[in-house]
């Protein structure tokens, strides 16, 4: 595996693990029930983030609600993606993600969420 191949995501996985918070990733799976309906069941993953705000100008040309947060988590944390449909918890509060993005480099997920 090289740098270019997914390598990137491992090395800053390793070199700034230590310095990201440690956080919970839920994430959904909706299985049918043969009846016509659905269950969905939850699954916790522990993963590396941080938390940033989103300043008011930012907030207001994007349209985002006031208590929009800016998540950024290791992608070495969270191998299997993160979904519109998943939730963080970190420090006591539970986040649904409203936005997901990569960073340039792709070492991260950049996401938006709100307190739930």
């Amino acid at each position: 595996m090289t740098l270019l191949t997914g390598g990137l995501a491992a090395v800053f996985g390793a070199a700034f693990g230590a310095i990201f918070a440690d956080g919970v990733l839920h994430q959904s799976t909706e299985t049918a029930t043969g009846t016509g309906g659905f269950t969905v069941s939850w699954s916790d993953s522990p993963i590396k983030l941080c938390l940033d705000a989103v300043d008011q100008v930012t907030r207001g040309a994007a349209g985002l609600p006031s208590k929009v947060v800016k998540l950024t988590v290791l992608q070495a944390s969270a191998p299997g993606g993160i979904g519109l449909d998943d939730q963080i918890s970190l420090a006591g509060l539970t986040y649904r993600v409203v936005n997901v993005d990569t960073d340039p480099a792709a070492v991260g997920f950049v996401l938006l969420a709100v307190p739930i």
